[in-house]
């Protein structure tokens, strides 16, 4: 149970290190932490945890053999260190998480080439799933319209969608997807695998500014969007960030 609620609070953190371990150490009460959402056991999740639940077993069996009693109050105290456990799997299991991810992305680019919808991405650092639902309500009365479902706005996160809905996309006029980014480059890497020919940016604020460090980092972040879309872009000019 502990080891799940760590990997929830890695995964909520977007597998960022130090980041969770910041969080991790600033909340003892790991086992209460699931409350907002729930653990999404996606390949790289289940990978941590086995790495994770395979490593602590080892330890746990070499201190009960090595030290007896003393072992037991060892592994008490082991517990105090589990966020790193949880680091070192993620490290053991990049590689392969790296190797994963790219063909995944390739198989979902492949499958919106194969039959092309028009695509509309949509970014912000405020109003991108309200202005999605509005968008997808006015379309849907005359077009065959596909969504990204709510909270689901990152590359690996999109491609996995595109995967699982291929069928759906096949038939579908239109896909609007949701594009979210805690730092430079990853709106650039969805635009690369989605191919956006129109786009809306709602908004700029700082929000998620400790990780992207400044305001001009999520200006440019942001951006990625409306500077990779095919056709036309759509963005908010009673947003004093876009306009200036």
């Amino acid at each position: 149970m502990i080891l799940k609620n760590l990997i929830y609070i890695l995964q909520s953190e977007n597998y960022d290190f130090k980041r969770f371990l910041r969080f991790a150490y600033s909340r003892l009460d790991w086992w209460r932490l699931e409350k907002r959402k729930k653990i999404v056991w996606t390949p790289k999740a289940r990978l941590i945890n086995i790495v994770s639940v395979m490593i602590f077993s080892l330890l746990v069996a070499y201190f009960l053999v090595k030290y007896g009693s003393l072992g037991a109050l060892i592994i008490l105290l082991m517990i105090l260190f589990l966020p790193f456990l949880i680091g070192f799997s993620l490290i053991i299991i990049k590689p392969l998480d790296i190797i994963l991810k790219a063909r995944k992305i390739k198989k979902a680019k492949s499958i919106l080439e194969s039959k092309r919808p028009i695509v509309i991405g949509i970014t912000g650092s405020y109003g991108k799933t309200s202005a999605k639902e509005i968008l997808n309500s006015i379309l849907a009365e005359k077009f065959k319209v596909l969504k990204t479902p709510e909270n689901v706005n990152t590359d690996i996160g999109i491609a996995n969608f595109i995967i699982k809905e291929k069928e759906k996309l096949r038939t579908s006029d239109i896909f609007i997807v949701e594009m979210g980014a805690y730092q430079i480059g990853d709106i650039a890497k969805i635009c690369e695998m989605v191919g956006p020919d129109y786009s809306i940016l709602t908004g700029i604020n700082e929000s998620h500014l400790e990780r992207f460090g400044s305001l001009e980092n999520i200006v440019n972040g942001k951006f990625e969007l409306p500077e990779r879309t095919k056709k036309i872009s759509f963005v908010n000019f009673d947003d004093e960030n876009i306009k200036n």
